[in-house]
């Protein structure tokens, strides 16, 4: 689906300060992401990669919109960051309704370091997502295994099937941070440590 794509849309739940608290910043958080999906396209892909990126969440420092042009790593390759930041939780209506003229069907939704476990607000935004068209898959990151666990705990709670709703179990993730701590709880953490990806649009019909 990305190796031909000129158009990527994307939505990314539950980002905060930590991403950025102003157009510099959060253009700073996402340009490697973006130069790295331009890198996966097909080597005689020659037409720049839009990728259009819509943050929801409560915690979300900018609302608006802006725009950046990337020069990828594969020599002249680009693409065309398309940022709305949307502070709302998805389920509230007018964070749908503002999701919903994004441009195109989105793609993929990401919950960076999501915290299902700790946060009952969260349930009601997965299910908004799984009453979205196209079937969206999420993607959930996690600081730890033992976070990761939870997060699908909490996820299967909310009446996901681990058999046929996930595209992937929770695992250690290759593209995580390197850098790690100790947490309040005392637990080794890092940046999106593990992930795992499901497809909530059961929820929509349970």
């Amino acid at each position: 689906r990305l190796a031909n794509a000129r158009r990527l849309t994307l939505l990314v739940l539950g980002p905060d300060a930590r991403e950025g608290s102003s157009e510099q910043e959060l253009a700073a958080c996402f340009e490697p992401f973006v130069s790295a999906l331009v890198d996966y396209r097909e080597e005689d892909e020659v037409d720049a990669l839009v990728v259009v990126l819509t943050l929801v969440g409560p915690n979300l420092p900018h609302d608006g919109s802006f725009q950046r042009t990337i020069s990828a790593a594969r020599g002249g390759a680009k693409a065309h960051m398309h940022v709305t930041c949307i502070p709302l939780m998805l389920h509230e209506e007018e964070a749908t309704a503002r999701v919903q003229l994004t441009e195109g069907e989105v793609a993929c939704a990401f919950a960076f370091n999501a915290g299902l476990w700790g946060y009952d607000s969260w349930a009601s935004s997965v299910a908004a997502l799984g009453r979205m068209s196209g079937r969206v898959p999420l993607v959930v990151t996690s600081y730890n295994e033992l976070e990761a666990d939870e997060d699908a705990g909490v996820l299967e709670e909310m009446g996901l099937d681990e058999h046929s709703d996930w595209s992937w179990a929770p695992e250690a993730n290759p593209f995580a941070a390197t850098r790690q701590w100790q947490n309040s709880l005392g637990r080794t953490a890092a940046d999106n440590w593990w992930w795992q990806c499901l497809t909530p649009a059961a929820l929509a019909a349970r």
